[in-house]
């Protein structure tokens, strides 16, 4: 994928079957299953890329977490951080980077309509790293106005066109398409 420019999108996998799943083995409705799922996923997968050197093996690789929300991802960058810091010197010693470091090179994060988090990550992480996503057309998706309300909720960040345009366009290598 680094080499051919291509972007990695990791997404969790609720609906496949026979597959693990975060929370399957424990939750049996299909609303504490979604909850835990998303996020959790995709908290394990960059723990995975970061953790296990994919990253610092592949600088040029770029990684999207999709449909996640984006709350969790200040607290989990500083998590992570604080383990590599931790474990320096044994199961980090590869690691040239802290896994913040490597979110701030090569990954971004998508939001969707009614993330009211998402202002405070865009504070954290910079409008670079935040693309919108409409989610439609799941049945959780909002339409037709989820751009309207997306940018309600992020407010007068200043970001605005970052995260509705230029991220998306530039993380995506989308500039002679459009």
């Amino acid at each position: 994928l680094a080499a051919t420019g291509l972007v990695l999108s990791v997404h969790e996998g609720l609906g496949l079957m026979n597959q693990p799943v975060i929370g399957a083995d424990r939750f049996s409705s299909f609303a504490q299953r979604h909850a835990v799922s998303h996020p959790m996923e995709q908290m394990s997968a960059m723990a995975s890329l970061m953790l296990d050197g994919a990253l610092e093996r592949n600088p040029t690789l770029k990684v999207a977490f999709l449909e996640s929300g984006t709350g969790w991802l200040p607290y989990w960058l500083h998590r992570l951080d604080e383990h590599c810091e931790w474990m320096a010197e044994t199961e980090c010693d590869e690691l040239q980077l802290l896994p913040s470091e490597y979110f701030a090179r090569q990954c971004a994060i998508s939001s969707e309509a009614e993330d009211a988090l998402c202002a405070s990550v865009i504070d954290a992480v910079g409008a670079d790293h935040v693309m919108w996503a409409s989610d439609f057309p799941h049945p959780d998706a909002i339409f037709p106005d989820s751009a309207r309300e997306f940018i309600a909720y992020i407010g007068d960040t200043g970001s605005t066109d970052a995260v509705l345009w230029s991220t998306p366009v530039d993380f995506y290598g989308l500039e002679e398409r459009v």
